[in-house]
């Protein structure tokens, strides 16, 4: 296959609307800024494009014990991405969040979407918590 060495603290060298999927499996952590990080998967992704994500959280020891670790993630991160919640709706034209996510399997939901974060959320061995969750792209 092919490989491409990016540094992902910048723009992404990807095609907006190019990508079907992106899997973040302890990745996001590593990224210094959040709403750079989601605002450029989202940027990427296909319209219904999935956000595959599974990040250590601060409920647990995995956030903290990587001194790599420079972005701290939890439930309620997701919160400012997800289109059917109170904070996205609130904050996302003042703190610059493009991205906008909904949780397939809630169908639109807010109730459903908050269980389905909290059922994608717990611990692993060591004592590492962490939040597995796939997002799905929403554009025009």
């Amino acid at each position: 296959g092919r490989f491409l060495k990016a540094d992902l603290r910048k723009t992404w060298p990807w095609e907006d609307s190019s990508i079907e999927e992106i899997r973040m499996h302890d990745g996001p952590e590593h990224l210094p800024d959040r709403v750079r990080t989601m605002n450029e998967s989202w940027r990427c992704l296909q319209p219904g494009g999935l956000l595959d994500i599974f990040v250590p959280t601060t409920d647990g020891r995995g956030a903290w014990q990587d001194p790599t670790h420079v972005s701290m993630w939890n439930v309620n991160s997701m919160f400012y991405y997800l289109e059917e919640f109170a904070e996205w709706q609130r904050f996302h034209e003042a703190y610059g969040i493009k991205a906008r996510f909904r949780i397939p399997d809630a169908n639109g939901s807010m109730q459903e979407a908050a269980r389905l974060l909290e059922a994608g959320h717990r611990e692993y061995p060591g004592h590492v918590t962490k939040l597995k969750i796939v997002l799905e792209a929403v554009k025009p």
